[in-house]
């Protein structure tokens, strides 16, 4: 009698147990990482500020620029406003990635990844 119990106690443990496993289903998007890209906003050499915007690995600037945290808006070709800093007539705002001006035409187009140095840079136009 108590050898039947014992054998019934390990069958139920063997079953409990099998319906607990964790299969992985291949679907890396279910455990996508995200890194924090760090972008700089230099609005007048006292005046600057950092926004960190989480995303993936590689992404590009339009993505990353679109993200509900960041303040940024563009109209066709020109940026018009960061973190509430608005272009005008005698200044703009110039992409910088990695010390080197981007052309703003189609932000789509500039890929980056988290260990770029990413800064916005208020100018005067020349």
């Amino acid at each position: 009698m108590m050898r039947s119990k014992f054998f019934i106690i390990i069958i139920a443990i063997f079953i409990l147990g099998a319906g607990c496993s964790v299969r992985s289903s291949g679907n890396s998007s279910l455990s996508a990482k995200f890194y924090d890209y760090k972008v700089n906003v230099i609005k007048s050499d006292v005046n600057t500020s950092i926004l960190i915007i989480q995303d993936k690995k590689e992404t590009n600037m339009l993505e990353l620029m679109n993200k509900p945290e960041n303040k940024f808006e563009m109209t066709g070709r020109k940026v018009t406003r960061v973190d509430g800093v608005i272009a005008t007539a005698s200044k703009e705002w110039n992409l910088y990635i990695n010390d080197n001006k981007t052309e703003l035409g189609n932000l789509a187009d500039v890929m980056i990844i988290n260990s770029d140095k990413i800064e916005w840079r208020y100018e005067n136009i020349n």
